[in-house]
């Protein structure tokens, strides 16, 4: 038979060690998530506040399939020990039967026949554990939430440092079953729910440490550097930063037309919406812009722009400089912000010809071309 009791002892080990693993985590995850919620408001904390409680479930339920997986092959090895005896008995009394017959065991008392049923061959298997999805807040950006940075990213060092134990022990699973199931064939086993509710639970771990990061590091860009304490921002803000392709073009367009002076800070450090906005149509742009002077927005300078027109330009002036759509004296604007950059990255370049002039390894490049192109432009 086909059933080795070190592999079984090793995925029994695995299973339990898992188990506590995950067991012994649970204090601390509460409590982190606990302080994570103290100041944390609006959309995006009750999306947490319920992936929390998702995450408490599915732990639960993982705890309970390994400790039934340990039992299961347990039995099985009890299984395999019984039916290796029956094997070893039925084998001496054949060879003691064998003996007699032949004539070289006379008087001996070869005892009854041992049952030559073979043992019930057991079965090690789970059902596929029950894990509620984890969701984030999507698609709108109405309202706004609020939190402590420093609480969130708190979370998302423990969160990670526990997925990192819970990783290794889910692997050590893995190989231990997968090893059980190529040398203890005997037993009927079938340990794929085991590795897959183990797989998911890590990645929606991994989602929701990626997702409070993300946050974390928004309201953070939002607030400033340093310690930032408790920072606003618009739910529009946190959709962008964390699911950007569920916020269609419309939707974007109407989030920036409202965007707080926080909100600008943080989107000058997240490219994603500036890609969306250059593959909008040029008159689609055009019309937005031209709303946003028509709203009760009070001008920001005398080019008549309003404070929020004048806060994006300042957030993305590259980008707005020349994108398509955009009014003349707009763009116009947003070179003039931008040209401060772009003399800096024009002298650095000029710096470096100079030196390669000097080396003697000068040859006329674009480096060359874009220097004198912001000296002198056209």
């Amino acid at each position: 038979m086909n059933f080795d009791t070190g592999v079984a002892d090793r995925l029994i080990g695995a299973c339990r060690d898992a188990a506590r693993t995950l067991q012994d985590q649970r204090g601390g995850r509460e409590s982190i998530s606990t302080a994570a919620l103290t100041e944390f408001r609006g959309v995006f904390a009750d999306c947490f506040r319920e992936n929390v409680a998702a995450e408490r479930a599915a732990r639960s339920e993982l705890v309970h399939m390994l400790e039934d997986v340990a039992r299961q092959v347990q039995d099985a090895k009890s299984a395999a020990e019984v039916e290796q005896r029956r094997l070893d008995d039925v084998t001496e009394w054949v060879l003691a039967s064998g003996w007699v017959r032949a004539g070289g065991g006379v008087g001996v008392n070869v005892g009854p026949r041992p049952s030559m049923e073979e043992t019930d061959r057991p079965v090690v298997s789970v059902n596929t554990v029950r894990q509620g999805l984890r969701v984030w807040a999507s698609g709108s950006t109405a309202g706004a939430s609020s939190a402590d940075p420093d609480t969130l990213e708190s979370a998302v060092s423990t969160f990670r440092i526990q997925d990192g134990s819970d990783r290794g022990a889910a692997d050590r699973v893995s190989a231990a079953g997968s090893e059980f199931e190529d040398k203890c064939s005997w037993v009927h086993s079938d340990l794929d729910a085991v590795r897959g509710g183990l797989r998911r639970f890590l990645e929606d771990n991994h989602q929701d440490a990626t997702r409070l990061s993300d946050i974390a590091s928004t309201l953070r860009a939002a607030g400033g550097s340093g310690d930032v304490g408790q920072v606003t921002v618009s739910n529009g803000l946190l959709v962008l930063a964390t699911v950007p392709m569920s916020l269609s073009g419309v939707a974007l367009l109407s989030y920036l037309s409202t965007a707080t002076e926080a909100d600008v800070k943080a989107l000058a450090t997240m490219p994603g919406w500036q890609q969306t906005l250059q593959g909008l149509d040029p008159s689609k742009i055009g019309t937005w812009w031209a709303g946003m002077n028509a709203g009760a927005h009070p001008a920001a300078n005398e080019s008549g722009l309003t404070q929020v027109q004048e806060l994006l330009l300042a957030a993305a002036p590259a980008m707005f400089g020349a994108l398509d759509g955009m009014p003349a004296l707009a763009r116009v604007r947003a070179n003039r912000l931008n040209s401060p950059s772009l003399l800096r990255a024009a002298e650095k370049d000029l710096e470096t010809a100079r030196k390669l002039w000097g080396s003697g390894k000068h040859t006329t490049t674009r480096t060359e071309q874009r220097c004198w192109k912001m000296r002198w432009p056209t």
